[in-house]
């Protein structure tokens, strides 16, 4: 049988596995090895694991920073001094439409030795909107030289969805406690190449500063 590159479509022969065991009674051997299975992005393989999040995580917190004002900013291991970015997002314009722009862009400094990047993720962002709401949503990217990315995950939410106020609050009309977002991408594993790249976030509709 051919492989099936996808890792979603290549799940499928270990679901099959764990079916035939379970609801035919038949050995698989699928309760030998690792009991942790994880995509590796960037090898293009699965990889055995006793343990998740993995024993040897170096967990590491990145800031989102850069000079104010603008599109792009840099990731940094270090807290800068404050600031933020303002934009305006119209969704039922051809470049919210078809590309997603504009759009917040956070870059590391290039990469100097091969990374794995393995583990949950968590993005913390404060934010302001003028709409009455809004969708998050965060791209993390393994970006070549050129500008061509590969995407290694990425997450959501809607903005009425956060920390709400309940003494503030109505049925029709949540209010809020805190203008902190928080997004959480429960899974991620792969290798960059060259060197991660975030975009946080991208609106669904009115403007934002984050």
């Amino acid at each position: 049988m051919p492989l099936l590159r996808r890792p979603f479509a290549t799940y499928h022969l270990e679901a099959l596995r764990r079916s035939n065991q379970w609801l035919k009674e038949l050995d698989t051997g699928v309760m030998d090895g690792d009991p942790i299975r994880i995509w590796v992005q960037g090898d293009d393989r699965w990889r055995g694991e006793p343990e998740w999040p993995l024993p040897r995580t170096r967990w590491t917190e990145l800031f989102l920073g850069g000079p104010d004002g603008g599109l792009e900013g840099s990731l940094d291991t270090a807290p800068g001094s404050g600031g933020s970015r303002t934009f305006h997002y119209d969704p039922s314009s051809e470049p919210a439409w078809v590309r997603g722009e504009p759009r917040l862009v956070y870059r590391t400094p290039p990469l100097d030795s091969e990374t794995e990047v393995t583990g949950p993720l968590v993005l913390t962002l404060w934010a302001e909107i003028t709409a009455a709401d809004t969708d998050w949503i965060v791209w993390v990217c393994d970006e070549a030289p050129d500008g061509t990315r590969d995407i290694l995950t990425k997450g959501w939410l809607r903005a009425s969805h956060r920390a709400l106020d309940p003494e503030r609050s109505l049925t029709t009309s949540p209010g809020t406690r805190t203008p902190r977002v928080r997004l959480a991408r429960s899974s991620l594993a792969g290798r960059p190449r060259t060197w991660s790249r975030c975009y946080p976030p991208r609106p669904s509709s009115g403007r934002a500063t984050g």
